[in-house]
């Protein structure tokens, strides 16, 4: 976070715009360099760069690797063919589509290298952030806490408790589920 700052307040590499000059740095998801290719290569405005995020005073890097999920309910009309689709979105064949979308590049499927499609992309910097990136903690008692939360906004909109009582309430339930080993988002 502080380097985030720095770049920002310290530095002044931050926080303009690209295509005014009057930015130097960008922080970004992998899906932005659509808009790379697009509006900065295309126009020949200069040349791009990328590097990982730096190691901060406890020698990491930062990087968090955040899954994204397809769920398919119980209630799907075809869950085999829905099953088939997401086995179909890792795999090598599905990859240039992926990639084409700006994604592609920290695969789900660790049998995959990145696949970069542009040339200031470089595939080791991807490596890196992969295998330095931690995982978001995954998602802990969703039932307990949709019920809970149920119960809780109901007891607020009757008046047996109010709104400060009930987001007290959720806090702890919730600060009690992070402490058994993972997150609710």
């Amino acid at each position: 976070m502080q380097f985030c700052v720095d770049l920002f307040a310290k530095h002044k590499v931050i926080g303009g715009n690209f295509l005014e000059g009057t930015m130097g740095m960008f922080e970004r998801a992998t899906g932005g360099v659509r808009q790379f290719e697009e509006r900065i290569t295309a126009n020949d405005l200069f040349e791009i760069g990328m590097a990982g995020r730096p190691k901060g005073p406890n020698g990491d890097s930062g990087t968090v690797m955040t899954p994204i999920g397809i769920f398919i309910g119980e209630g799907a009309k075809n869950p085999e063919g829905g099953w088939a689709f997401l086995k179909y979105t890792v795999s090598a064949d599905a990859l240039p589509e992926v990639a084409a979308t700006g994604q592609g590049r920290f695969t789900a499927n660790k049998h995959l290298e990145p696949l970069t499609l542009f040339p200031y992309e470089d595939p080791e910097v991807y490596k890196r952030m992969a295998a330095e990136g931690r995982p978001v903690p995954q998602l802990l008692k969703q039932g307990d806490f949709n019920t809970e939360w149920r119960a809780t906004w109901d007891a607020m909109v009757e008046g047996s408790l109010t709104v400060a009582e009930g987001m007290a309430k959720t806090q702890e339930q919730v600060q009690g589920w992070i402490n058994e080993g993972g997150c609710l988002r």
